[in-house]
């Protein structure tokens, strides 16, 4: 079913490789956990939504895995840390912070 599913989304793309990050990631997986138990079709997904689950596929065939950068983790645990909704000149701050690692 899995197999099926995914050829069906490849076979449906229409445009290139999507750039996931980790958020994503998580977008793509929740659809694809809906379209496998059968809560939405891939007749109704976006070119976006397909494109991020062929995107998945392609990584998982080689070998990726979507482990969360030390950048992306800073990133995260500075957000919370500034309420989840920093300023601008606070997101500068964080995005500074966190460039090194």
């Amino acid at each position: 079913m899995v197999a099926g599913f995914l050829a069906g989304v490849i076979g449906m793309l229409a445009s290139g490789p999507a750039d996931l990050g980790y958020d994503g990631y998580l977008r793509a997986r929740a659809t694809y956990r809906a379209a496998a138990r059968g809560e939405i079709s891939l007749d109704e997904l976006s070119l976006r939504q397909r494109a991020e689950l062929a995107e998945i596929d392609r990584r998982i065939r080689n070998g990726e895995t979507f482990e969360r950068s030390p950048r992306e983790r800073c990133f995260e645990a500075e957000t919370r840390r500034h309420g989840g909704s920093p300023s601008a000149l606070d997101r500068e701050v964080i995005e500074l912070a966190c460039s090194q690692r």
